[in-house]
């Protein structure tokens, strides 16, 4: 008997039914791929000193967190710098209470701009240092707790203008 398939015809039905089991593969990692998507989120904005038109430049901004798994802890870090007009991004965080913390690096302690020690910014739970490092003073905002949900886009700009801890804080009107 003989076939009625030519081995071209053979082979381009292998290579056609091939394609079509990889493409429902490819369409599911994309749909898996979307899912985890939903379960992380993005975090930008600015960084400026005191008013927004005074963005803060290659400040480094740091996260960090501590994932509670069945058992372990797992911590997590994230890291950036802003650019020339003070932005920062950071893709992908698994939604947890971060810690945020934004350094920025100056030649003197007279160019560092705050000079109120202890000192915060308008920030819940902020708290602003100086430390020395070799030949540089490094000013560094801490903020403890900073909660990053999953599913949307979180802009928080941060404003590194200080103030002094024991100051009151304004009245919102």
């Amino acid at each position: 008997m003989a076939s009625r398939f030519s081995p071209v015809a053979a082979c381009t039905l292998i290579a056609v039914l091939a394609m079509a089991c990889l493409g429902g593969l490819a369409r599911g990692a994309h749909a898996e791929a979307q899912k985890d998507k939903k379960k992380t989120a993005t975090l930008s904005g600015i960084i400026y000193r005191g008013d927004r038109q005074k963005p803060v430049a290659d400040a480094q901004v740091t996260l960090t967190g501590l994932r509670v798994a069945r058992d372990e802890d797992i911590p997590i870090r994230a890291e950036t710098r802003t650019d020339a007009a003070g932005a920062y991004r950071f893709d992908d965080l698994v939604p947890l209470n971060y810690r945020v913390t934004i350094r920025t690096s100056h030649e003197s302690e007279e160019q560092v701009p705050c000079r109120l020690r202890p000192a915060r910014t308008s920030d819940p739970d902020s708290l602003v240092t100086v430390l020395e490092d070799g030949d540089r003073f490094i000013e560094q905002v801490l903020i403890t707790h900073f909660p990053v949900k999953a599913g949307k886009p979180v802009m928080k700009d941060f404003d590194l203008q200080c103030q002094s801890v024991f100051a009151r804080p304004e009245e919102k009107r």
